[in-house]
């Protein structure tokens, strides 16, 4: 059989029994238990907003001006839940682990990071000239909550429990853990942006939106399996968005429903998923794999059984 080393701690063996989430072995049944398990971090992810605004509501007032404020309210509760989550099973180590290097992973996310930066500059550019800004605490909040919400919150789910957690079921140092925790995390992240269609946004905005956060998501998991830093994606998603919505939260534009409702097409969504696809097999080439072990701090070596 194949003996995983897991510097610096202890070794596991692959077997059938192998338990996703601790330290002991399920005898029956653990891929219903990962699946249920999942179902309920994203149960917690898409609804508890809903739980949180509602009470909110009992205290304040949302509207356009207070908005992103509202949105960091909402999330710090759900940031506590998730971190509980990982400390409940004892994986903290999502949050510390460096991985190669938030620069290393930065690197390997260099087409997303060219990509947003031309982004914000064309949606600045694009502006009136006598378009002024919002008010500072209004930006303030702005950018607090696409670091918070969509940045650390969505990674913490998608790449820190969800990627991590499908790789140990389907095997830390093989290749058919590297491509499905990618491919299946990225496809539930793009299918939860279909939510949106709860909040206002047309379904064809929130379709294309759905298509585009898929291709994103794969591409995402794939700097993240290559890099191993959490923080480095949390960096990448918050800049991303960031520049995506500058136009809404830096210049009130129009509202964020809005710039969805109003954003690039299925036809143009289809051609950026294809490329975010094809950069995710690029990254994730035979030749590469050994990063993503190493990233994890994963030697691969062929033992006999005992």
């Amino acid at each position: 059989m194949i003996r995983l080393t897991i510097t610096p701690s202890h070794d596991i063996i692959i077997s059938n029994f192998y338990l996703f989430s601790g330290g002991t072995a399920l005898k029956k049944h653990k891929g219903a238990a990962c699946l249920i398990f999942l179902a309920a971090v994203l149960a917690i992810l898409i609804f508890m907003p809903y739980l949180w605004a509602f009470l909110l509501k009992k205290f304040m007032t949302v509207t356009e001006d207070n908005y992103f404020f509202a949105t960091v309210l909402v999330t710090l509760p759900e940031l506590v839940i998730f971190t509980g989550i990982l400390a409940l099973r004892k994986r903290l180590t999502v949050l510390t682990r460096n991985g190669r290097g938030i620069i290393n992973t930065l690197l390997a996310g260099g087409f997303m990071l060219t990509f947003s930066i031309i982004l914000l500059m064309a949606n600045v550019m694009g502006l009136s000239p006598d378009r002024k800004p919002l008010p500072a605490m209004q930006i303030l909040w702005f950018l607090l909550s696409m670091i918070l919400s969509a940045g650390l919150r969505e990674e913490l789910v998608f790449r820190g429990i969800m990627q991590n957690t499908l790789r140990e079921y389907f095997g830390w140092g093989t290749k058919k853990g590297v491509y499905l925790s990618v491919f299946i995390s990225g496809a539930v992240f793009g299918l939860t942006h279909l939510v949106n269609i709860q909040s206002g946004v047309t379904v064809a905005g929130a379709v294309s939106q759905a298509i585009g956060a898929a291709g994103m998501g794969f591409y995402m998991g794939a700097i993240y399996a290559r890099g191993g830093s959490l923080w480095a994606l949390v960096i990448l998603h918050s800049f991303e968005d960031i520049a995506a919505l500058a136009g809404s939260g830096i210049f009130g534009v129009s509202t964020i429903t809005q710039a969805i409702s109003n954003g690039a097409g299925i036809p143009s969504r289809l051609v950026t998923f294809a490329l975010y696809t094809a950069l995710t097999l690029f990254l994730l080439r035979n030749d590469k794999l050994q990063e993503c072990y190493d990233a994890f701090d994963i030697r691969k070596k062929k033992q006999q059984s005992p």
